[in-house]
């Protein structure tokens, strides 16, 4: 792989700063109108010395990588859940020193606010969490990722889980209800 990076950046100084597709083919690429009607320029780039983008094919994984996904909670982009859609497990809370930070969402991050991190629900879900123990409940929207310890489904806001009444135990078995957006 660095032997190719080194062979791309050669021919690059070498063809005088010339674009990536003129350095590695010697010709320059394509106009759009004559790719079959693909007004689409800015694949050339990646097309360039790579070929056609039919010919990439996607890059498999090797099974210590696909553990470390899964070990970590990273499960792939966020999917769409259909409102009453329930599950059941253990939540924590998070604040303090997180306060006043950008969330995965791009919000301000407000500890005292009723939000929630998930790993897969679209921002800006509206959730109930249900806390088993005492039976209280909290509409939250999830502005987050997370969490990030095995075996916890939600990560409630510090505001979130005062609301429950979980700050003297720091983890509860909740459940979580979707309700919309």
């Amino acid at each position: 792989m660095r032997l190719f990076f080194a062979a791309v950046m050669a021919a690059l100084v070498l063809a005088g700063g010339a674009p990536l597709a003129e350095a590695a083919t010697g010709s320059k690429p394509d106009a759009p109108d004559a790719r079959k009607g693909q007004a689409r320029a800015h694949l050339h780039l990646a097309r360039g010395a790579f070929g056609d983008t039919d010919d990439v094919r996607p890059v498999r994984r090797s099974r210590a990588a696909k553990r470390s996904a899964k070990r970590s909670g990273r499960r792939g982009p966020p999917q769409a859940v259909a409102g009453g859609a329930h599950s059941t497990g253990m939540a924590s809370y998070y604040g303090g020193r997180f306060h006043g930070r950008r969330t995965a969402s791009g919000a301000r991050f407000d500890a005292n606010g009723l939000t929630a991190a998930h790993r897969s629900l679209p921002f800006g879900t509206r959730v109930r969490v249900t806390h088993l123990g005492t039976g209280r409940s909290v509409v939250v929207q999830i502005n987050d990722r997370g969490p990030f310890v095995g075996g916890r489904i939600i990560d409630l806001s510090s505001g979130a889980a005062g609301a429950l009444g979980m700050h003297g135990q720091g983890v509860a078995r909740v459940q979580v209800s979707v309700l919309g957006r």
